[in-house]
């Protein structure tokens, strides 16, 4: 019996790191566009925008277009001019379906992370990120960890309703803080997998506590590998996510 069960550990091991892998291979290219982007003077979120939707600014120093970042469900448009900073004449023109919106700026503007959302049925710019996007990235992410760190914990065997209880709890609050943690990024912060990899490791040793305190069905290091297998397929994927997905 003792045989069988190190014959299907090491089995598990290897399906974990030969997925590690896979994932760091499919994550890498990635993870180099994600540090490309440099902090925007002004974000404009547009969610399911229409194809043929244009912004542009326009002001006192002419008329600039904005450079646009597409993801699902949402398309970033930002303007990089930093002479346009709240002139009563500045504005931004919205173009689609044949018909122009003309939105007015507010007075003051920041330096870096002028964030809003644009709300074509209104023809308003309202600032920082919607209560709903939010809750729905923020949900769509954890839903996803908590499937791929929950299959990793199934084929590790933890089988006792106490241990996935723990799992739950622990993963909820630790994944919970990490989405809103990077929910108050920028859309466009440079530095995303770097930030995302600072963030895992204090997410590990949270979770080195937790698990360790709370899972008692397998051996200390057993629960240890764990954790140390499912924060890295967990990095790979939100790697890959944040890439994909607005923030």
């Amino acid at each position: 019996m003792q045989r069988n069960a190190r014959a299907r550990q090491r089995a598990v091991r290897g399906l974990m790191l030969g997925l590690v892998i896979l994932l760091m291979v499919g994550a890498a290219p990635a993870a180099a566009l994600a540090n490309a982007a440099e902090p925007p003077s002004v974000i404009i979120l547009v969610e399911n925008p229409p194809e043929d939707l244009v912004i542009r600014m326009t002001g006192s120093q002419g008329v600039v277009e904005a450079q646009t970042t597409e993801k699902m469900m949402e398309t970033v448009y930002a303007f990089y001019r930093w002479d346009l900073q709240g002139s009563p004449d500045d504005h931004v023109v919205v173009e689609t379906a044949g018909r122009t919106m003309v939105v007015d700026l507010p007075e003051e503007l920041n330096m870096y992370n002028n964030l809003f959302t644009l709300d074509l049925e209104e023809e308003t710019l309202n600032p920082g990120k919607r209560p709903g996007r939010t809750a729905r990235l923020v949900g769509l992410r954890m839903g996803i960890t908590l499937l791929l760190e929950g299959a990793v914990f199934w084929l590790m065997g933890f089988r006792h309703k106490r241990s996935w209880m723990a799992f739950g709890v622990i993963n909820l609050i630790t994944q919970g803080a990490l989405n809103l943690w990077l929910n108050s990024l920028s859309p466009l912060a440079p530095y995303l997998v770097m930030n995302l990899v600072f963030a895992e490791v204090l997410v590990l040793v949270a979770e080195l506590v937790g698990f360790q305190m709370a899972v008692r069905e397998k051996s200390r290091g057993w629960v240890v590998f764990y954790v140390v297998i499912a924060n890295l397929v967990s990095l790979m994927a939100g790697g890959w996510l944040i890439t994909r997905l607005p923030i």
